[in-house]
């Protein structure tokens, strides 16, 4: 599940949910439904700004 990736590079560097929205610019809902499954169909370019964020390939994240 992406959510759970994101959430997992997340606590791995140590960033918080705030941290990581702002600096993706994304809505700070949508990050939290990802990390919860509750969106199941993120836009590209939504977990492209996520990965970049987390310095994470956005291949890495999409498993």
């Amino acid at each position: 599940m992406i959510g759970a990736r994101i959430l997992s590079r997340r606590t791995h560097l140590n960033v918080t949910q705030e941290a990581l929205y702002l600096a993706a610019g994304v809505d700070r809902r949508t990050l939290q439904n990802l990390e919860s499954g509750q969106l199941g169909n993120p836009t590209l370019s939504t977990l492209m700004r996520i990965a970049a964020a987390l310095d994470t390939p956005l291949a890495e994240l999409l498993g």
